[in-house]
């Protein structure tokens, strides 16, 4: 397991499909076995958990703030409307947890181009571009740009600049590099980006940024908002 599960106790959580589609949002309630490796959940709004059938296996994206982020999964073994619980929970690998831990959106912002050391000054001329983040993780980002002019390599680095994730008022200016392309008819280019030199606190921000966007999600789809 590598971590105390009743350590994260009172944790909020997402609580996703292994298709990384949003089930509920959850607070992680107690261990429920001495081995440590059954927990229960409870909703983190009051509401009803819905019904899933035994054995399902689901992910939890934990948000601690001693412990940052932990991706956990598990199987039903109860599911209850007022509560979950889950069998042989473990671990996942940071890389696969932080994918996971990821929201569509489609929030305005600006990239450019960072110049490389070895770039002539004719050559470091900066173009900002407007595009727009369809999703973004605790890893990086997905960024179209609709400027046909705009194209930026594999392994280019990239600052993305006055990012505002959703409804939130944070504002984050992030470098990203550049790890796959693609062309959209309606979006124009897409650059897939590896978040560059995150610290911990700028990654905490994104967690929490990230819930809050996926507890209205949740709530609008409910018709509470």
């Amino acid at each position: 397991m590598g971590i105390n599960l009743n350590k994260l106790a009172g944790c909020l959580c997402e609580i996703k499909d292994y298709d990384n589609e949003l089930i509920a949002l959850g607070r992680i309630n107690a261990v429920s076995d001495a081995e440590g490796s059954s927990i229960d959940v409870v909703s983190s709004d009051g509401s009803d958990l819905p019904s899933m059938a035994y054995g399902t296996p689901v992910r939890l994206n934990v948000f601690s703030s001693k412990h940052s982020y932990l991706g956990l999964e598990g199987y039903v073994y109860i599911a209850h409307n007022s509560f979950w619980r889950l069998n042989n929970v473990t671990c996942f690998g940071e890389n696969e947890r932080r994918s996971y831990f990821r929201l569509k959106t489609r929030s305005k912002a600006e990239v450019e181009k960072i110049p490389e050391s070895n770039e002539t000054e004719g050559e470091t001329a900066v173009v900002k571009y407007p595009c727009i983040v369809t999703s973004v993780s605790i890893s990086g980002v997905l960024i179209a740009v609709q400027d046909e002019k705009c194209f930026f390599p594999i392994g280019t680095t990239l600052m993305l600049r006055n990012l505002r994730i959703g409804e939130t008022s944070q504002i984050f200016n992030l470098q990203c590099c550049v790890r796959r392309t693609d062309h959209h008819t309606k979006l124009g280019n897409l650059f897939g980006c590896e978040f560059v030199g995150l610290d911990k606190k700028e990654v905490d921000r994104l967690c929490q940024v990230i819930f809050e966007q996926q507890r209205i999600e949740i709530q609008r789809r409910r018709g509470i908002l």
